[in-house]
């Protein structure tokens, strides 16, 4: 069979229903088991910091970078990403990803210095990007669009659960084989296999990529967008004005989110007296609260009449349990003031996506260059907040530095408020 054909009998397969669901299953499978390897990787620098200092004689700052410069390069690559999406297709485009994540716990193991280690977490830091992309693009794809809500939503609980096993887990796991290298082995092992995996998923099941012809339409034709501009999907998608306001939206959202999973635990702790395991615990809730917000959302979000109002509503309620998580003292409510934080954050993070993926004349790859910037900005952004909370505890008291935070709200709503009108488009 030639690669025309070949391509057309994937995508054939694609639009029979039995095909279709099976494949959105398979899907769903990758994803999470992608999203545990790069998740464990991810946080084994934070969660074994001691033991990883003590076996390699790191201190803090190497030690920092190596959770650093996977941040920095998981950025610049939520955008690198799109145009390697254009080239090689949205599967291959995952599989690439998860190989550099595999990479990373193959560095990790065998770095017997810092120089191979730090450079398995830049490969990491692409993979993460990389794949985070690649995600939009393949829910996209393989689901109708009448499901985009409830494909969104599961995709924001699959990472959420996947960082609360990471959490769970990392630790026990470390006890038992005494050993951080071979747990980062572990998974680089089972990236390896995720990989053959997406592989054979494409091969019978998969979004069709574009080099087979058989892509859905890269870039949508607009009368008012010119030819060269449509073979960058980056460009077309900042052509959007809902993409450039959610862009400043999750800017300023992401940064209060990194500031409350750093910082809060810290706070609880020394201004609340909580043990450091009951803060940890009550921070924790933020995603657990995720889940169910944005597993909620995406059962009821193609529903909803006017999605301009909820998000208004939705980001109303996370300025006013930020303002609770800072101001109650009463365990009760503290408890309220989280789950109704974490639920609101991750629910308008799958709200969103929903959005831009209904956008009229938007295609599926436009729309996950879309998607991909509104969380990359802010990913980079939030460099620059161990610094800014530094200056400012130097200055102020911890309740008082947490706090300031708050200000980066304000743009939030500007960009909420001035999202054009949205609606649920029946077709790209």
């Amino acid at each position: 069979m030639d690669i025309a054909r070949q391509g057309s009998a994937e995508k054939s397969n694609l639009m029979d229903p039995s095909a279709r669901k099976k494949s959105a299953i398979l899907l769903f499978g990758l994803i999470t088991l992608v999203n545990c390897c790069r998740n464990f990787l991810w946080l084994i620098p934070a969660s074994l910091m001691t033991p990883i200092m003590q076996d390699m004689g790191f201190n803090y700052t190497q030690v920092g970078q190596m959770s650093l410069v996977p941040t920095v390069m998981m950025g610049m690559f939520l955008i690198g990403g799109s145009y390697i999406l254009e080239r090689v297709g949205a599967s291959r485009t995952m599989a690439i990803g998860t190989l550099c994540i595999a990479l990373d716990g193959l560095c990790t193991y065998l770095g017997g210095g810092f120089s191979l280690i730090i450079f398995g977490k830049v490969l990491f830091g692409i993979g993460y990007g990389l794949t985070t992309c690649s995600f939009s693009a393949l829910i996209a794809l393989t689901f109708p669009r009448e499901r985009l809500g409830i494909a969104n939503g599961l995709n924001v609980c699959i990472a959420s659960v996947s960082i609360t096993l990471a959490y769970q887990f990392i630790v026990p796991i470390f006890e038992r084989i005494q050993s951080w290298k071979m747990e980062a082995l572990i998974w680089g092992i089972v990236s390896f296999i995720v990989v053959v995996l997406i592989a054979l998923w494409q091969r019978f099941y998969g979004a069709p990529s574009p080099s087979k012809g058989a892509d859905l339409p890269k870039t949508a034709v607009q009368p008012n967008v010119s030819t060269a501009k449509q073979q960058n999907n980056l460009r077309l998608a900042l052509e959007f004005s809902a993409v450039r306001k959610f862009i400043l939206m999750f800017s300023s959202m992401i940064l209060i989110y990194v500031s409350v999973n750093s910082y809060y635990p810290n706070y609880l702790h020394k201004i609340l007296n909580f043990s450091l395991a009951r803060a940890a615990s009550m921070t924790g809730l933020v995603a657990i609260a995720g889940m169910v917000g944005s597993l909620l959302i995406g059962f009821v979000s193609t529903r909803i009449k006017r999605p301009k109002v909820a998000i208004l509503i939705i980001l109303g309620l996370l300025v006013a349990a930020f303002v609770g998580m800072m101001s109650f003292t009463h365990v009760g409510l503290l408890l309220i003031s989280v789950c109704c934080f974490g639920a609101g954050y991750f629910s308008l993070m799958s709200f969103a996506s929903t959005c831009i993926m209904h956008l009229p004349g938007i295609s599926p790859f436009v729309a996950s260059a879309g998607i991909a910037m509104m969380n990359a900005f802010g990913s980079l952004l939030a460099l620059l907040i161990p610094t800014l909370h530094q200056m400012m505890v130097n200055r102020f008291d911890l309740r008082t530095a947490l706090f300031a935070f708050g200000i980066l709200l304000v743009p939030a709503f500007f960009g909420a408020v001035r999202l054009p009108p949205l609606s649920w488009s029946e077709k790209a």
